[in-house]
């Protein structure tokens, strides 16, 4: 009876193991586009290479800690020939011997560049000309995946073999390299998690440095380098499809881990990032050196609000600020700072500045008198010395406008509501 009861249970076990086993010549087209349907990431955070001329090699784990050698690409595939590629879709100024993001193989081995490279800032960045986005055609055609690249305006194929029905690996052209990846579907909270984000783009080849900020409302707000303050709209559902990527990035690291800036690394290359969580600032300056490249998630949320602007389809209207301090929106790019009677100071990242900005902007005027414990200075590229924008006590901004006084009242204290008075040093 035993020796029943095992021959049973090994054909069963072998029944099963087989049901999710693949082999190459019993699938077919359409059997591979309805196994594809649904959302896949890498197996492993490094990319595995086969060199035509040596045996296949993993890269070690912290022997290029910070050589782009990992694999950052994840997918999602639709039922409508719809995909997904949570890194994103780009135009490359180089795309065939420039620092590309979407496909590091197309660099050497050992020229692969980091996400910050050191003095020379993030120099996959400035090869960038503009993001498509997340979203693409894709097509099954018999044992081979094609993805439509809007950058390069044509169909990247690769060949796809299915091990199960949770994992597949894609070889590239060649098979010179494969990534193997695993279906995975994340579920999001649903409370509600991020109120504001604030992105500061920096300088490159191709884009003018910018900062924009983006609400739960659909509000938008961005400045250029030239002082101009331009507003819109985000589509619906916009930033929600935003704050789930971030809420992803939480489940796998909470973002109250990561290293928040309280003073400046004063590198200036950026770019920078604020979130209003609970009502509070939290920024990472310079992100590629606050969150390691292995938090793919984190860089999945950060890339789709990094390059919003350019697939977003805002309809920005240039517009004359109110309810700022006189001559504001021309110093801009000045950083603020609050200044105490004692000559010890609050420093401001740029992204805070906007923040502030915003906040600000739907003040209110107030009549009521305050003690000015604190003043918001400013710093003017022209005359190189800080300028005096505002009186303050965190809540209440007075200033002068017209030769007249004005009190702007916020709703809440700034400084006290984000223990600003931890980052006091002297001038």
């Amino acid at each position: 009876m035993k020796s029943f009861f095992y021959t049973v249970f090994v054909l069963c076990t072998a029944i099963s193991c087989t049901s999710t086993e693949y082999n190459k010549s019993t699938l077919t087209e359409i059997n591979r586009q309805q196994l594809l349907i649904g959302e896949w990431y890498p197996q492993s955070e490094y990319c595995i290479e086969y060199p035509l001329d040596s045996e296949p090699q993993v890269m070690a784990p912290g022997e290029f800690e910070f050589l782009f050698k990992f694999c950052l690409n994840a997918y999602r595939f639709f039922d409508d020939n719809i995909c997904e590629n949570h890194l994103g879709f780009y135009e490359y100024g180089d795309p065939e011997n420039g620092y590309s993001l979407s496909y590091p193989y197309r660099i050497p081995f050992d020229k692969r560049p980091s996400l910050y490279d050191g003095s020379e800032g993030p120099r996959w960045l400035d090869n960038i000309i503009r993001s498509y986005g997340k979203r693409s055609p894709y097509r099954v055609y018999d044992d081979s995946l094609f993805i439509y690249e809007p950058g390069l305006k044509k169909w990247i194929g690769q060949r796809m073999v299915f091990h199960t029905t949770d994992s597949l690996t894609l070889f590239s052209r060649n098979d010179s390299i494969s990534e193997t990846y695993i279906r995975k579907t994340i579920r999001v909270k649903k409370k509600r998690f991020i109120d504001q984000i604030i992105v500061k783009y920096p300088e490159t080849s191709y884009s003018s440095y910018t900062q924009f900020s983006i609400q739960r409302s659909g509000e938008y707000l961005s400045i250029s380098d030239r002082g101009e303050f331009c507003t819109g709209k985000l589509g619906e559902g916009v930033f929600e499809q935003i704050e789930d990527m971030f809420k992803k990035a939480d489940q796998a690291t909470p973002l109250a881990f990561y290293r928040y800036s309280d003073k400046s690394f004063g590198d200036g290359y950026g770019p920078d990032i604020t979130f209003i969580m609970n009502g509070q600032m939290k920024t990472l300056e310079s992100v590629f050196w606050c969150v390691p490249m292995t938090e793919r998630a984190f860089y999945h949320a950060f890339f789709s609000v990094l390059f919003m602007p350019d697939y977003a389809h805002i309809k920005p209207n240039l517009t004359d600020p109110q309810h700022l301090p006189a001559d504001t929106q021309n110093q801009l790019w000045g950083f603020w700072k609050f200044v105490r009677s004692d000559s010890t100071e609050i420093g401001l990242f740029s992204t805070e500045c906007l923040y502030l900005m915003t906040q600000m902007l739907k003040s209110k005027l107030a009549t009521q008198e305050f003690d000015p414990t604190y003043k918001l200075m400013d710093y003017d590229y022209r005359s190189g010395k800080y300028t005096l924008r505002a009186e303050t006590d965190g809540r209440f901004y007075r200033y002068l406008s017209d030769g007249v006084s004005v009190t702007l009242d916020i709703g809440f204290n700034l400084i006290e509501k984000n223990e600003l008075e931890k980052r006091l040093s002297p001038q």
